[in-house]
């Protein structure tokens, strides 16, 4: 299950949907997405354009990362985000 971590400090757990995952992330972040690891094993989906877009910062994400980000991201594995070859 995968976090969105909004800029106003609010959690939200969601399910990325395999067959729509790159536009449900783009739809989140607010834009092109950018895959960036953290500690633990986990990932940060954010904005790529974050910062040229002026977002505001993220401050419970910055944290995590131990840098500025900015805008909602998602925190998630690397395996919520790799395609599922199912049954065969």
């Amino acid at each position: 299950m995968a976090t969105i971590i909004k800029v106003d400090g609010t959690m939200e757990e969601i399910t990325i949907d395999k067959q729509n995952s790159l536009e449900q992330m783009q739809k989140i972040v607010g834009g092109y997405i950018e895959v960036v690891p953290v500690a633990g094993g986990k990932t940060l989906v954010v904005n790529e354009e974050g910062l040229l877009q002026q977002l505001p910062i993220n401050y419970k994400a910055s944290a995590l990362y131990n840098c500025t980000i900015v805008g909602n991201v998602i925190l998630c594995t690397l395996e919520e985000l790799e395609d599922e070859e199912e049954g065969e």
